[in-house]
């Protein structure tokens, strides 16, 4: 089989790059004869540039890499670095022998892939399987806070059952499951089979129970105790990524209408991670986490009707407040609400299952009983121990730890690494004076508290926790490579990123100013038509409604002739010849706007064309909405059988035409913020150029208008 390397790191070393554990340990120690494969992308949080992070990858054991958008970048680097003798054809070889033998042993180089058999996957979510699954909720669960020892109920107690997630097994499941982000009630994503955590406690209970979702108008007279289940939504990976963690509205208010009622309540918290509920806690008689039990809600209701008792532990600190939180690290905080290794049981006062070990578990033994903050009563052995309501004169953020300290883990206490390389810094803007770029945040075992930005070896920004940088008053047509390096508390910096190499292009108008002139001295613009009534004449106006806000525009229309064009024009220099091979000036980036459903041209003007009317040239498909287009100019393509080269197009260049090529229909094109891209900056923007060549417009309806309009703001052309 298969084995996806995790996206984490141990000690600072992400597990993409990790030799250890993947190949002395996973296919050394543990005989694994699969083939291990990345998860997406995760190898660029290897060191240094895209070369080296695939070499570290390949070399630490990993057979397979999930590469969605640079494939061919791999074919190219790995062979390279193997005929470099960087990775050598021995781990080549046993990759490939790892993914064929998986192959071969699944039949299939024998036969054709048979269709799929429905008996085939009787197993999947059979008793075996799900009795594995409850027994797994069971374990899992942690016992928070047990004032008066109100569990383990008794079976016959009256109960009321609210929370938004008390019924709900999409909530008790989470993301990935029906589909990424999972739901919490959408009808096509619903879990079918399984048991909700009201269903596991009606399967229990001697006594009926009330379901009553808000808690709204409960009656202490008719109930011994409120069961009050709350807690996250489902979500999966950066989606679920909050800057609060408390309960949501609709939570605290069930838990604020049943407190109305005074019925003891246990809390129950469905969440992937500890909640922010310091309050919510105080409120509660009984609190346990029980995490996403997912379809087997049975399996809480078994231990806290005392079936079973708790056995789970905090596999790590559960913050008070989310200032502790430090880039989704609580770490050592002595201010704590629970600490890491904290969970109560029920010790032996109650008779405990024993059976056969496919099918129950054993009691575990008495979880170490805390010192601070909590009562502990003189009664006889075997009494549990639970944690006081915490009154109002206590402190606001207690402090709840157990005697004997818990074990210190990678990640929990000590500052024992360096923080992870930054995420590949992606370039989320450019203009001819700012560059403006992100990166995925580092890791580190306590907290990164700063990251350094480096322009080449000149740090321009330091003692930033954000993960985004924006450079401002550059120079146009000036070239920057920047790197950035994460530190910790302790001063350890992690390696830098990848280089993030980019130019500011050279600016040559806003249009601002509202006259002819393009900026820098790079030329003039201006319009032209030709054509005739029947042929496709062109007639120009200047108002158009929907348009009023633009001020001064040019609107023409083309009638149903054969031809007949309607172009702007930047001159270059007057329309003085301008050899672009001998420039700084590889292409053109400008803003664009039209109508869907058309088409238009920008071509390279040149002298060469003015009695054969060849041009060489780029198809643009506008849309109906700001678009930033970039078009370089070695990529332009010629007209069929056209006379002269690309090459000699560059070298006698007048002009830059943005050019109607609807005959016989109208449309309209804005365009604005034009600038000239240097070579330096093709690399980076290659990738965003072809995103934009590929998008699909829509079409539209309405009549044969086509609109030039040269700015936002104002410019009128000279007619």
């Amino acid at each position: 089989g298969s084995i996806m390397i995790s996206f984490s790191s141990i000690n600072g070393t992400q597990m993409h790059g990790n030799e250890y554990w993947v190949t002395d340990v996973l296919k050394g120690a543990m005989g694994f004869e699969g083939f291990a494969l990345s998860d997406w992308e995760a190898y660029t949080r290897n060191p240094g540039d895209y070369d080296n992070q695939l070499r570290v990858a390949i070399n630490s054991g990993l057979d397979m890499l999930l590469a969605p958008y640079q494939s061919y970048q791999i074919f190219d680097s790995v062979t390279n670095s193997v005929e470099l003798g960087l990775i050598s054809e021995s781990r080549i070889d046993d990759a490939v022998r790892r993914i064929l033998s998986v192959k071969f042993k699944s039949g299939l180089f024998e036969r054709k892939i048979d269709p799929i058999d429905p008996d085939a996957y009787q197993p999947l979510g059979s008793i075996e399987h799900r009795a594995v699954a409850r027994q797994a909720v069971r374990e899992s669960l942690v016992l928070l806070k047990n004032d008066n020892n109100l569990l383990p109920l008794s079976k016959g107690t009256r109960i009321l059952l609210a929370g938004k997630s008390a019924d709900n097994i999409q909530n008790q499941c989470g993301g990935w499951t029906m589909s990424w982000q999972g739901t919490s009630n959408e009808e096509r994503h619903r879990i079918i089979g399984g048991t909700t955590i009201r269903s596991g406690i009606e399967n229990v209970v001697t006594e009926t129970i009330t379901f009553n979702e808000t808690g709204l108008g409960a009656d202490p007279d008719q109930h011994d105790v409120a069961i009050v289940v709350v807690g996250e939504t489902p979500y999966a990976e950066f989606e679920g990524d909050r800057e609060d963690l408390s309960l949501d509205a609709i939570d605290q208010a069930t838990i604020a209408n049943v407190q109305v009622s005074g019925l003891p309540i246990i809390l129950i918290v469905i969440s992937g991670r500890p909640m922010v509920m310091m309050e919510e806690i105080k409120g509660a008689d009984v609190v346990v986490a029980a995490w996403l039990p997912g379809t087997e809600g049975d399996g809480l209701a078994e231990v806290l009707f005392g079936d079973f008792d708790f056995q789970g532990k905090l596999s790590f600190s559960w913050p008070a407040n989310m200032a502790q939180i430090t880039n989704g690290f609580v770490g050592d905080n002595p201010d704590v609400l629970y600490e890491f290794g904290f969970g109560l049981n029920y010790g032996n006062n109650t008779e405990v299952a024993t059976a056969a070990p496919s099918t129950a578990v054993e009691s575990a033994p008495p979880s170490p009983m805390p010192s601070e903050g909590l009562a502990s009563t003189d009664s006889p052995a075997g009494s549990s121990t639970s944690l006081p309501t915490l009154s109002p004169t206590e402190p606001d953020e207690p402090t709840i730890s157990p005697t004997s300290s818990a074990p210190i883990l990678p990640g929990q206490s000590l500052d024992i690494g360096a923080p992870s390389q930054p995420g590949p810094l992606v370039l989320k803007e450019l203009t001819s004076t700012s560059i403006s770029f992100s990166w995925a945040a580092s890791t580190d075992n306590i907290a990164v508290t700063e990251y350094k930005v480096f322009d080449g070896s000149r740090p321009v920004k330091v003692g930033t926790d954000e993960t985004s940088f924006t450079a401002d008053g550059l120079t146009p047509g000036t070239s920057h490579s920047y790197t950035v390096i994460a530190f910790d508390a302790a001063g350890n910096e992690s390696p830098p990123s990848g280089s993030l190499t980019v130019a500011t292009p050279f600016q040559v108008d806003d249009f601002d100013d509202g006259d002819d002139e393009a900026m820098n001295g790079f030329g003039e613009w201006r319009s032209a038509s030709d054509g005739t009534e029947s042929d496709g004449m062109c007639t120009f106006t200047t108002q158009v409604a929907g348009y009023s806000g633009f001020g001064a525009r040019v609107v023409y229309v083309v009638d149903s002739g054969d031809w007949g064009y309607c172009n702007i024009f930047l001159d270059f220099d007057s329309g003085n010849d301008v050899d672009l091979t001998e420039s700084d000036i590889a292409g053109v980036q400008f803003k664009m706007r039209g109508s869907p459903n058309t088409s238009f041209h920008l071509q390279l003007g040149t002298s060469l064309a003015d009695f054969n009317w060849k041009y060489y040239s780029y198809r643009l498909t506008p849309f109906d909405r700001w678009t930033t287009v970039t078009v370089w100019f070695d990529e332009m393509k010629g007209d069929e059988d056209i006379p002269y080269s690309l090459s000699q197009a560059l070298q006698s260049a007048t002009s830059l035409v943005w050019e109607n090529s609807n005959v016989g229909q109208g449309g309209w094109l804005l365009i604005d913020d034009v600038d000239f891209l240097t070579p330096a900056s093709k690399p980076i923007l290659a990738e965003q150029k072809q995103q934009e060549e590929t998008s699909s417009s829509v079409p539209a309806t309405g009549p044969c208008i086509l609109i030039i309009l040269m700015s936002i703001g104002i410019m009128t052309l000279r007619l």
